[in-house]
């Protein structure tokens, strides 16, 4: 059963109406898709934090406006507060359970490289994928386990496990998580800036001469 949001309608639309909202515990949303006009709206801030705990960002929720008719949506988007992380405004997209939906999930490291304790650099390259299913195999993320992965190594977006029907919309080949070398000056490179600055040191000695 999926987890029950309840919202209110939203009579203004000012910047000091929205932000006499916030203050009072209420966050400003708009509800929006299946070609039904767009409804703005306002949601409990407890409640929308709780559920968002328990349910993860991209569960599919029942939204009931002024006691009505329920509707499926998802999260389209959050807006936060840079600094105190509250939710300044959401975005409800209505959901028709029986078509495809393409929805950002966040992939999410798990494990120590191996390659990492031996001295290499760790890239996170790849901190979300785009993914096609239906909205009831729709993932909260997607879990790579690094353990294993040594220096020069690369895990890519089709090494990537995924439940049976959802599928990644980027390129195969797109780097998700890498081990590289620690840079270091070749020897090479410091004999030739040593070399410069003699070169150097010989010219300034030959002008005062």
């Amino acid at each position: 059963m999926a987890a029950l949001l309840e919202a209110q309608r939203r009579q203004s639309k000012s910047r000091s109406g929205l932000n006499e909202l916030r203050k009072s515990g209420r966050v400003p949303g708009v509800l929006y898709g299946m070609n039904k006009d767009n409804e703005v709206i306002h949601l409990n801030e407890s409640q929308l934090n709780q559920t968002l705990r328990s349910e993860g960002r991209n569960a599919i929720l029942d939204l009931a406006i002024e006691a009505g008719p329920k509707e499926k949506v998802v999260i389209a988007e959050i807006q936060t507060h840079p600094i105190r992380n509250e939710i300044l405004h959401l975005d409800l997209r209505r959901l028709d359970m029986t078509e495809e939906m393409v929805a950002a999930v966040s992939v999410i490291l798990t494990g120590e490289a191996e390659g990492a304790k031996a001295g290499g650099v760790l890239q996170h390259l790849l901190w979300e994928v785009e993914v096609r299913c239906l909205p009831a195999d729709l993932p909260d993320s997607i879990t790579v386990d690094i353990s294993n992965l040594q220096i020069g190594d690369t895990i890519t977006v089709q090494d990537l496990e995924v439940p049976a029907g959802v599928e990644i919309q980027q390129e195969a080949e797109e780097g998700v998580v890498s081990v590289t070398a620690p840079r270091q000056e070749s020897v090479d490179e410091e004999d030739a800036s040593e070399s410069a600055e003699a070169a150097d040191a010989s010219d300034a000695d030959n002008k005062e001469e």
